[in-house]
């Protein structure tokens, strides 16, 4: 199974508005689907069993305070010159310390993620190939998406289709009231 470890973020209708613009004004975007917006605080790949993941991660949510959460502005990686990524930026303070201890809990024999420093974000879209979208990116800087709180880590099932990547909430972690 592939799994992911994510955050849900409040809602928006801009996250809808942003990928439709971005879809129109750059070519080979591919939007992440409608109502699937989330921050990933930890990519596991193929994982044979979630067991171990559930019984690692509860306990580790546990002991984290629900977190205030701001999703305004948009990115992209590696940069928006040559981007396969676009993204909208997310303040959090206190979710790269959850994620830290998400995967300290969490060691995998192949770390996919090993050496990346943790950056909090809503992936809109990939791209096909590296593409140029700065002038998309700089017309976003000051957009604000939405805000709230981050109370629960999701374990997620993420199966690649033609049509996209299709995830299914397999296990909920709340964090600490």
């Amino acid at each position: 199974m592939r799994l992911f470890l994510a955050v849900p973020v409040p809602p928006s209708p801009g996250f809808a508005q942003a990928t439709a613009d971005l879809v129109r004004e750059v070519p080979g975007a591919r939007p992440v689907p409608e109502g699937s917006w989330h921050a990933t605080v930890r990519f596991l790949g193929e994982v044979a069993e979630a067991q171990p993941v559930i019984a690692a991660v509860g306990p580790v949510a546990a002991r984290h305070p629900t977190i205030p959460v701001a999703v305004r502005g948009v990115g992209a990686f590696p940069d928006p010159r040559k981007a396969r990524v676009v993204w909208a930026g997310m303040e959090a303070p206190g979710l790269d310390r959850l994620a830290a201890d998400i995967a300290q809990a969490t060691p995998l024999a192949r770390d996919p993620e090993r050496g990346r420093p943790f950056h909090a974000h809503v992936t809109l879209a990939r791209l096909d190939r590296p593409r140029d979208v700065r002038t998309f990116v700089q017309g976003r800087v000051q957009a604000s998406f939405s805000a709230g709180a981050i109370s629960e880590v999701v374990l997620f099932r993420s199966e690649l289709t033609p049509q996209g990547p299709q995830y299914t909430k397999m296990a909920s972690f709340p964090l600490a009231p």
